[in-house]
């Protein structure tokens, strides 16, 4: 297929170094911004907003990182913008229409936050095969954390847990999450039968 970026992994150096760029990708020295883009986000226009801060980052010649990403869960706040400024909690801001791009923007030229305009914040999140969280940056006292708001308070996020933070298209960013290095521990690092053990034990703490 033309223009799709090949790429080869033969080993566990390849994977480091592809997790490297995917990480800054995900924690870039310049804002970051991820436009909810599943069904549920398009379906409420998150294409159109995603078009229009397209638009003003060029109009207004800010230098960001501009993302797609997946749904986050909260399907009934669509579209969904993420935003992380270098050094600061990544923040969910939901039902985003043309009159919230504007906020935005505001909101990246100062790095302030309106009051009220965020959902929530991550300060860091377990991609759970990570040896350790991802840490996003700490701040915005008053913008409540993910887990802290009535819809996720009885969650726990396993299967889905890197929809709404990644770009589902990017392979790069989903090595740094730990994509592939389950099954590259398992060729290099078990024998047969320890993989049958290590799948047992996760059915058993599931």
């Amino acid at each position: 297929m033309g223009g799709v970026k090949k790429m080869k992994i033969k080993n566990i150096e390849d994977l480091h170094e592809i997790r490297e760029k995917g990480l800054k990708k995900l924690l870039p020295d310049v804002p970051r911004v991820a436009v909810g883009l599943a069904t549920c986000g398009i379906a409420a226009g998150g294409d159109e907003i995603y078009k229009k801060l397209k638009e003003s980052f060029e109009k207004e010649r800010i230098d960001v990182c501009l993302t797609k990403t997946g749904c986050f869960g909260m399907c009934h706040e669509e579209p969904i913008v993420n935003v992380r400024l270098p050094g600061k909690p990544l923040m969910m801001f939901g039902k985003v229409g043309t009159d919230k791009v504007d906020d935005i923007i505001q909101m990246i030229q100062y790095g302030e936050v309106k009051n009220g305009s965020a959902i929530c914040k991550i300060e860091e999140w377990d991609h759970v095969v990570l040896v350790s969280p991802l840490v996003y940056g700490k701040g915005f006292t008053e913008i409540p954390h993910w887990n802290e708001i009535p819809f996720f308070l009885n969650q726990k996020k396993l299967v889905m847990r890197n929809a709404g933070i990644t770009n589902p298209e990017d392979i790069e960013e989903y090595i740094a999450v730990g994509g592939y290095s389950a099954i590259l521990k398992a060729l290099k690092e078990y024998t047969p039968e320890q993989v049958v053990e290590e799948v047992k034990k996760i059915r058993i703490t599931w």
